[in-house]
């Protein structure tokens, strides 16, 4: 989950008050961010970004929508561990009708679980009173053992729609955060938060922004998640972890006819605290067998598949990798370059998911373009796959990797 390369045995990394750990051997990876302040076992929450209630573009239908849903609940059943929390980011409907809202309230409520909501734009797009009967005030406190987890409803509804905070809600952030010094929070906002070139991207607020980041210098920020806009994000925004999460609803909105939208494999993040570490992993609710690469590098890859980061590589860089098998178990995971031999890569964790490591070395490598592709095989004889294009560069860099651009990638048949 952290985008750079994991540094020496027994290696820490202060970042303002939370603590990153690499230690191999130890169970801590790329994957996994250190808790200080966490006094209990496993807990498990998932995070719900984009479900569209009732939405009808492209391919996709309202019955869609209906079965993804029922296939994330029957996952949720064939986990080891149950999941006792549900973070739900909007847009939760796809017009903001009252039909669409009760039947989100009525998904909602087949959780079975303690859920708690952030509304997106289309879900207030008429106002804030439908979604406050249904789903309550927004802006709230939650805890989950040691952890403090604040959702913020940062959508303004006046003229200018920017995405901020009030002066009401910076004092309500700052009292939570000085009556719970040195605890671990987790913050849940509603659109991604990104910033390009200094500045926070619009409609954001950068002057709100500005002063958020600077009160959060003092607290123990374990992350930012919020929704990702239908992609899969991680990173660090100000030094503070941001993951932004793919969309329940299955597609990526790209307003260019005849479809508007191209179709993406629907899911839900898994957020698993475990007393030493926080580890996020996206389930994809459609595979058996998952198989994902994360990270080469300090690149994040993207994601939900088919979309994916093209990246350009200039050295020597390790390999991220999860892989998930439902009623089974991973048995090994390889790497390969395009027709090369697979090469096994090493178990960093084991647990619901599992997470591996391996290596590329420049000098195996051709100049040009080349596709690196991960093989997960599971204890029913099962397999998947997943590949990432990349460009191998001759040129200097401080970096071992960047991102190229964002593409749409599938493999249409089984590498050899």
């Amino acid at each position: 989950m952290l985008p750079y390369d994991v540094v020496s045995d027994g290696q820490r990394l202060k970042l303002q008050n939370v603590v990153i750990c690499f230690k191999r051997g130890d169970g801590l990876s790329q994957n996994s961010l250190c808790m200080e302040g966490w006094h209990r076992g496993m807990a498990l929450i998932a995070h719900i970004c984009d479900i569209h209630v009732g939405a009808r573009i492209g391919r996709v239908f309202p019955e869609d929508i209906n079965r993804w849903w029922q296939m994330m609940l029957e996952d949720w059943r064939s986990l080891p561990e149950r999941v006792e929390l549900a973070l739900v980011c909007g847009d939760v409907t796809s017009d903001g009708t009252d039909e669409q809202f009760e039947a989100a309230k009525a998904a909602i409520e087949s959780l079975e679980v303690e859920a708690h909501l952030v509304p997106g734009s289309i879900d207030i797009a008429a106002g804030k009173e439908n979604w406050i009967d249904r789903f309550g005030e927004i802006d709230k406190l939650v805890k989950n053992g040691g952890l403090n987890i604040l959702l913020v409803d940062v959508l303004r509804d006046d003229e200018k729609r920017l995405w901020s905070l009030t002066e009401k809600q910076f004092g309500w952030l700052s009292k939570c955060f000085d009556e719970r010094v040195g605890e671990p929070f987790m913050l849940v906002f509603q659109p991604l938060l990104e910033r390009r070139e200094g500045l926070f991207r619009p409609p954001w607020d950068e002057d709100a922004m500005e002063a958020l980041f600077e009160r959060l210098r003092s607290v123990n920020l374990i992350c930012i998640l919020c929704s990702g806009m239908h992609s899969n994000r991680e990173g660090f925004v100000d030094g503070k972890l941001l993951i932004g999460t793919g969309a329940l609803c299955g597609f990526r909105i790209t307003e260019t006819p005849p479809e508007r939208c191209i179709l993406t494999r629907p899911g839900y993040r898994l957020i698993a605290l475990d007393g030493i570490a926080i580890r996020t992993f996206w389930r994809e609710i459609t595979s058996r067998v998952q198989v994902t690469i994360t990270f080469v590098g300090g690149s994040h890859t993207l994601g939900p598949r088919p979309l994916v980061n093209m990246l350009d590589v200039y050295g020597d860089c390790t390999i991220y990798v999860q892989a998930y098998a439902r009623d089974a178990k991973i048995t090994s995971v390889e790497i390969g370059l395009g027709g090369s031999p697979w090469l096994p890569m090493r178990k960093v964790w084991d647990g619901i998911w599992s997470e591996w490591e391996g290596t590329i070395r420049t000098y195996e490598i051709g100049w040009g373009q080349q596709l690196l592709v991960a093989r997960a095989r599971a204890s029913n004889g099962e397999e998947a796959y997943d590949a990432i294009p990349f460009w191998m560069r001759s040129l200097p860099s401080q970096s071992a990797t960047a991102v190229r651009e964002a593409i749409v990638y599938e493999l249409l048949q089984r590498p050899r």
